[in-house]
């Protein structure tokens, strides 16, 4: 519907500054533009990615690297980060009971991918 909705404050509502104009009325729909800042080379991932003190853990090599990173945006469901990621990179969203920086880890899906690998040659 491309609707946003928000909550303004309009410093002066009645007042009409054009000829045939009309005051603002609480529950009027307005037609606005709001202007917003770009982020370059922003990364998005699911919330459940983000540690506590905007840290992401990633999979590098197989191994444990725990990252700072700059969240510019966050909902229950994604956050988008400005630094520290780079796209591409493997983010850890699932729990990690005493995660130590350069532990080896293993991707399941990795796993799986390698066992269909194997399967298709054996063919």
């Amino acid at each position: 519907t491309r609707t946003v909705y928000a909550t303004a404050e309009v410093l002066d509502p009645y007042n009409v500054t054009q000829p045939g104009d009309m005051p603002l009325a609480v529950g009027l729909f307005v037609e606005a533009q709001i202007s917003g800042r770009i982020v370059d080379r922003a990364v998005q991932i699911p919330t459940d990615g983000l540690r506590a003190g905007n840290q992401v853990f990633v999979v590098k090599d197989g191994l444990l690297d725990v990252r700072e990173v700059d969240v510019v945006y966050r909902n229950p469901q994604q956050a988008v980060l400005a630094g520290g990621l780079a796209g591409g990179e493997r983010v850890v969203i699932s729990a990690i009971r005493n995660p130590i920086p350069g532990m080896r880890l293993e991707v399941i899906g990795d796993r799986q991918t390698e066992g269909a690998a194997d399967e298709t040659l054996a063919d």
